[in-house]
């Protein structure tokens, strides 16, 4: 591992930032994926008025319930929580005004840009898989059994859900470094998120990337049939190309 790889981990690693965000992740989805599972279980025996609303949000019951629980909030919270880390992790290099320290090390630049995307992914994607892990064990301890292979490979699916949601927020960290702060790339966040609910009531998710992995996981309702190749495609684009984007613009800062 070289020496930007191993910084930007320990970056992630020791930053308060990073560590409240990746663990509020973490338990909110395992959590609230197995809560609404136990409400659904809930409703169904006593009619309470809670439950009944959260069955209209996930599909079944039981295991059921958890897996469609957990993807549809981990395709949503790891784009918001991916994004902000990432837009603070380019950005606070301005705001913090570290930047002249870095681009004095003997280390290009842009091979630091891209520890720091592969540094924010790697923690993310793990992230996901914990949250995954823990919801199995609640689900457990509450008295739901051991998941069929079905249910885990559902469950699997939300796990794919959060790591294209993190590579869809790569756009973020390009917009932080141009905007020099993480504070346009933030607004820049909510605004897609915004702009993805819209989007998605008007019937075009199925091919605005931000959207579908909400739609893959169902999400969507009945839009996810529509869910085409070329939906998957740009969200492989959307993150490369920021990627790309990214480690070209750190390539060419120079201190003003």
């Amino acid at each position: 591992m070289s020496a930007a790889w191993t910084v930007e981990m320990l970056k992630v690693r020791r930053s308060p930032v990073t560590r409240t965000a990746f663990a509020a992740m973490a338990l909110v989805a395992a959590f609230f994926s197995v809560g609404a599972a136990a409400l659904v279980d809930q409703g169904s025996t006593d009619g309470s008025l809670a439950g009944a609303k959260i069955a209209t949000m996930v599909e079944g019951t039981g295991w059921v319930a958890v897996s469609s629980a957990f993807g549809q909030v981990v395709a949503v919270l790891w784009l918001l929580g991916t994004g902000v880390v990432a837009a603070w992790t380019c950005g606070r290099e301005f705001s913090d005004r570290t930047l002249g320290q870095l681009l004095a090390l003997p280390t290009p630049a842009s091979r630091i840009a891209g520890a720091k995307l592969g540094a924010v992914m790697l923690a993310s994607s793990g992230t996901v898989v914990v949250a995954a892990m823990m919801a199995l064990v609640a689900g457990v301890v509450v008295g739901m059994g051991a998941p069929s292979t079905d249910e885990v490979r559902t469950l699997a699916a939300g796990v794919l859900a959060g790591v294209a949601s993190a590579w869809l927020a790569l756009p973020f960290a390009w917009v932080a470094t141009r905007g020099k702060g993480y504070l346009p790339a933030v607004g820049a966040l909510l605004a897609v998120i915004m702009v993805s609910q819209v989007v998605v009531l008007l019937g075009g998710g199925s091919w605005f990337p931000w959207a579908v992995p909400s739609l893959l996981v169902g999400a969507g309702g009945g839009e996810t049939a529509a869910v085409t190749a070329l939906g998957v495609a740009l969200v492989v684009a959307v993150g490369a190309g920021a990627w790309a984007a990214t480690v070209r613009t750190w390539s060419h800062l120079q201190l003003a």
